[in-house]
């Protein structure tokens, strides 16, 4: 009787831990699905930098501003989550989780009222064999004043803004301009490059700056009609 007893407790712990392990491996298999070691792989947020300060619009809707996003690769990913978000805002200005590049440039002719300029925040998200990994850090950015680009003679876009290597020079509703000399000079007034070029409206130049310090620049763009100028800085 004692030996059967045995046996059946001993059946009865068996069933136990078999049943403890089976729940413990589906755990386990439960937590690496989740959150895989790829998976992990948090951007590093390359601009707008800490405090960078971002273009705003006119309040006649006059003059389309860029925001450029841009942060480091995540080996593997197959989207980035951008969330960018404002002051006093309930819901953020972008969410954008399907993108394919790191890197995203917000367009619009709206604009930021002086109350909301301070105090916007971004962070970026990977997705790796299609699960969300942890976001990035959260860095803060501000806008420009109301208008600060809305009187220029010349309407020009230049972006982005801080920048690494690359510089962009846009026309805004401008007719084409044959002979367009674009000056840069350094902090303490040294013309650092000269070029003259051809743009259309809609046309993009594109300007190489990976050879130049990280500091700041003035670069001023002129037609021979009228001027426009603008402060940059390369990290």
């Amino acid at each position: 009787m004692k030996i059967k007893e045995t046996v059946n407790q001993t059946k009865v712990i068996m069933k136990a831990y078999l049943i403890h392990a089976i729940r413990l491996g589906l755990c386990v298999l439960f937590v690496f699905r989740i959150n895989p070691a790829s998976a992990q792989c948090i951007p590093t947020l390359v601009f707008p930098s800490e405090g960078a300060e971002l273009e705003n619009g006119c309040d006649d809707k006059s003059v389309e501003k860029r925001w450029v996003f841009d942060w480091d690769d995540c080996p593997g990913a197959e989207a980035y989550h951008l969330y960018v978000i404002g002051p006093h805002a309930l819901y953020p200005l972008i969410d954008e989780y399907l993108i394919n590049t790191s890197n995203y440039t917000f367009k619009s002719y709206g604009y930021i009222i002086p109350r909301n300029s301070y105090g916007w925040k971004w962070k970026v998200r990977a997705m790796i064999e299609g699960i969300w990994g942890s976001w990035s850090e959260e860095r803060f950015f501000n806008v420009e004043p109301l208008n600060t680009h809305c009187n220029d003679e010349m309407r020009c876009i230049v972006y982005p803004n801080p920048f690494r290597d690359f510089l962009f020079i846009e026309l805004v509703n401008e007719p084409a301009i044959e002979n367009l000399k674009i000056h840069v000079y350094s902090s303490i007034g040294s013309i650092m490059r000269i070029e003259k070029q051809a743009l259309r409206n809609q046309d993009k130049l594109k300007i190489d700056f990976k050879n130049f310090p990280a500091g700041t620049y003035l670069i001023l763009i002129d037609d021979k009609r009228s001027i426009f100028k603008s402060k940059l800085v390369k990290f």
